[in-house]
C-alpha cells in the first residue's frame, strides 16, 4: 500500500479555511484552568476522591 500525504488545505482549499475560522469562535479558552478557584477545587477533590 502506498502512503499519500495530502493536507486538508490541498483537498478542500478555501472551504476548510472558512470552517477553521468558524470553529475558532467556539473554541474554549485555553487558560480556563489557571482561572479556577483553587480552594474550591481542593475541597471538591478531597470530598469526592476519584480513584
Amino acid at each position: 500500500m502506498r502512503k499519500v500525504n495530502i493536507s486538508l488545505n490541498d483537498c478542500f482549499g478555501e472551504k476548510i479555511k472558512m470552517i477553521r475560522e468558524r470553529e475558532k469562535n467556539f473554541s474554549p479558552d485555553i487558560n480556563w484552568f489557571c482561572k479556577m478557584d483553587i480552594e474550591r477545587l481542593d475541597t471538591y477533590m478531597t470530598k469526592f476522591q476519584f480513584i
